[in-house]
């Protein structure tokens, strides 16, 4: 061994950095603690020392285990450094004597490494080498890729592998090698060379020698085999595990495709028209719902059938053009049908529609169109109405509560009592007239009230008389007793005058209307009996078909021409008697005329009702004290309810617009007693008014005044919250009731 080591050549440190790349280690770990930089260590043609090469060998150790490390010395023979040595080694006779040769000092692979070696060759079957190092430089990495190199010598060299035991101490390592076989053809033929052959032997001998080689090439071949045995092994089991994924992967595509089927039948079951599979003869194989409907045939006579039996000139359609031809629907129905035939598996696919089902439903359409248009032309002239109610309910409030001051005047005129009574009776049926309004317009709630049918029949009258042509007698019947019931009195009006109108469209001709009024009794489903109050309406007209009287309460239902009819009229009259816990019934045959009869549960009046009218008193109080703030845009109705307010005692003050009204408040906070407050108000809504109000004395009552319904948009936050409202027109007497009601509930609260 040499004391100053060779250095080594930087194409082993290059394949070193080889080793990092292929197995993924940064290149930059081997330089950890390096003097020199990776571009100097690969510098071509440079020498490295070996405290260097030893620091990079303990540098991969410190990364890889200690097998990798052998591992990696396995692979040093492919390096070019490596391979004259091997070739060297390959020329002794023995695997001993070959390894023996590369371990001896005065080889080119011992002499440049640092260390001591020493071998133990006595057996031609097993080495006992022992290293230890040279040099403190040499690290424990070292020696395990120098006996990685060392273990793969045998099987570069055309031996087996061997069996071998590594042990590495502070000191150095011991590697032990049990070597399986050793060339015994080199042997005998070095031996036998030895002691020179007769040529007989010669020729046996190279007989001998070619059987083996034979042998050998037999057994290469076979490792060959093997070898190319484990890769269809290997491809095999590849191929299984694919076969397994791309199973898994068609059992998923026969899920979805089966869920795609099962989707797609839903669909074909629900489509309006009919869908029909035939085979190649046109004989009915497959079909949805809707082909029974179309043609009307049982289930068990459809399927097997020919197409020809549905569709006579089946086999003239041609492929994916909409035709259209005749059918039939059992029994003996004509229909005609658009065909669309398309080519499928075995036959043939047929969606049929039924046109005269789509005529139908177009007209249906057409119609249901009309009508909603009618019902949006009459929901705008409910809107006209209303508005219409509202600012003529401010004028009756005005006249009838004038007309009521007038009269309690002392020591009127006779002839002008009688004329401000004539007054006050016509703002009272304009009054009525503001209700039916409100009533048409659908935003009245039902008022009931006890109501005499006589007194009710006779008060319309003369409206259902103009009504009606000269053509038209009509005869008003009245009950001996008087039937009362509990009604609002403007929706029964309206009730009756529906029917007499469409009794008078009846009669283009003339005819005879007879409005009568009565009573019976009757049994009710639970077998008690009850009185009930009728209401008849029977004409002479034309009539009614017995299939239009089963719809005639359904709603936009009309017979009458395009324009002339909503459908409407009938179905509020049902309602409005359904409301009243009644039952209305039609009798009619055509030709023959058509009878309307309503019950309404009858019921007992209360004394007061009985007895006619009564004696007019004041509810106005004498000398009241409080103070009431007035908050009202109609001048005229301001002026009057200020003027009957001061009258029965109170002190008033008036306000004409929101803002002015709470101005006001806030200025008398602590001596108002009551706000009455209109709903609808410039400046400010009534809603923000009355939280301001309650925002600055949270106990303050206030009462709503308005020309509007009850359930109209303007009113809607007074029923939600569950204020006080009194509704326009009302009279003095009404008003000074309310307030007189609303401040006495309150002082009870406070005390």
């Amino acid at each position: 061994m040499n004391n100053e080591q060779d250095p080594v050549s930087s194409r082993y440190v290059r394949w070193l950095f080889d080793v990092c790349r292929r197995r993924r280690i940064p290149e930059k770990h081997l330089l950890n603690h390096c003097p020199l930089d990776q571009a100097t260590l690969l510098e071509k043609d440079r020498m490295i020392s070996w405290d260097v090469v030893a620091l990079i060998h303990a540098n991969l150790g410190a990364w890889l285990g200690d097998d990798e490390m052998i591992e990696v010395g396995a692979e040093a023979w492919k390096h070019a450094d490596f391979k004259p040595w091997l070739v060297n080694a390959a020329a002794s006779p023995t695997p001993c004597s070959q390894i023996r040769s590369l371990l001896d000092p005065a080889t080119s692979l011992i002499g440049t490494l640092p260390i001591k070696i020493h071998v133990d060759d006595s057996s031609d079957t097993h080495l006992d080498i022992s290293m230890s190092m040279a040099e403190q430089a040499l690290s424990m990495a070292s020696l395990r890729l120098l006996a990685g190199q060392i273990l793969s010598l045998p099987p570069k060299l055309g031996s087996d592998s061997p069996e071998f035991s590594f042990t590495i101490t502070e000191s150095g390592a011991r590697l032990e090698m049990a070597l399986p076989t050793v060339n015994r053809r080199a042997t005998i033929r070095r031996t036998l060379l030895g002691f020179g052959m007769s040529p007989t032997a010669r020729r046996q001998f190279n007989l001998l020698v070619a059987r083996e080689k034979h042998l050998a090439g037999l057994e290469n071949r076979h490792q060959q085999l093997a070898g190319e045995l484990a890769d269809t092994k290997a491809l095999l089991e590849d191929a299984t595990q694919q076969l397994a994924s791309r199973q898994h992967e068609a059992s998923n595509f026969r899920s979805m495709a089966d869920d795609l089927k099962a989707d797609f039948e839903t669909l074909i079951a629900g489509l309006p028209e009919a869908v029909i599979c035939t085979d190649e003869q046109n004989r009915v194989t497959d079909y949805n719902t809707a082909t029974l409907y179309v043609f009307g045939h049982p289930d068990e006579l459809l399927r097997g059938a020919s197409l020809e039996t549905l569709i006579p000139d089946a086999a003239s359609v041609p492929m994916h053009e909409p035709t259209t031809m005749p059918g039939s629907r059992k029994p003996d129905e004509e229909l005609q049908l658009l065909i669309t035939r398309l080519p499928a598996r075995g036959g043939s696919l047929w969606i049929v529609q039924d046109q005269t089902l789509m005529e139908q439903a177009d007209r249906e359409r057409s119609a249901l169109q009309h009508q909603l248009q009618s019902a949006q032309k009459v929901d705008s002239l409910g809107e006209l109405t209303g508005g219409i109610a509202h600012d003529f309910n401010n004028l009756l409030v005005a006249i009838n509560g004038y007309a009521e001051l007038g009269l309690e005047t002392p020591g009127i005129d006779e002839e002008i009592e009688d004329y401000l009574v004539q007054i006050r009776d016509a703002g009272e049926r304009a009054t009525g007239m503001t209700r039916k309004l409100l009533t048409f317009a659908r935003r009245q709630e039902m008022q009931t009230t006890e109501v005499d049918l006589n007194q009710l029949i006779k008060g319309i009258e003369r409206i259902i008389e103009r009504l009606l042509p000269a053509s038209i007698q009509v005869r008003f019947l009245q009950s001996l007793q008087a039937p009362w019931v509990l009604a609002d009195p403007g929706q029964l009006e309206q009730v009756i005058i529906n029917l007499c109108v469409n009794a008078r469209d009846a009669m283009p001709d003339g005819g005879a209307l007879t409005i009568s009024v009565g009573q019976r009794e009757v049994t009710k489903p639970d077998d008690l009996h009850a009185e009930v109050a009728i209401i008849t309406i029977e004409d002479t007209g034309t009539g009614i078909p017995p299939e239009v009287a089963q719809r005639i309460f359904e709603p936009f239902f009309t017979t009458k021409p395009k324009d002339e009819g909503t459908g409407l009229g009938l179905s509020v009259v049902f309602g409005i008697v359904k409301r009243h816990d009644g039952n209305i019934e039609v009798d009619s045959e055509p030709g023959r005329g058509t009878r309307f009869q309503i019950t309404l549960p009858l019921i007992t009046p209360t004394s007061s009702r009985k007895t006619g009218k009564q004696a007019r008193s004041s509810a106005r109080p004498i000398a009241a004290t409080e103070t009431i703030l007035l908050i009202e845009d109609n001048e005229q109705v301001l002026r009057l309810c200020q003027r009957v307010l001061t009258h029965a005692g109170y002190t008033v003050l008036t306000a004409e617009t929101g803002p002015k009204g709470l101005s006001q408040f806030k200025e008398h906070v602590s001596t108002i007693d009551l706000v009455i407050c209109d709903v609808v108000l410039p400046g400010i809504e009534a809603p923000k008014l009355f939280d301001a109000i309650r925002d600055i004395r949270p106990s303050m009552k206030v009462l709503f005044s308005t020309g509007y319904s009850r359930d109209s948009e303007q009113t809607r936050f007074i029923l939600e919250n569950d204020l006080d409202m009194i509704e326009k027109p009302y009279t003095p007497d009404t008003l000074c009731e309310r307030v007189r009601g609303l401040l006495d509930d309150n002082r009870g609260a406070t005390d």
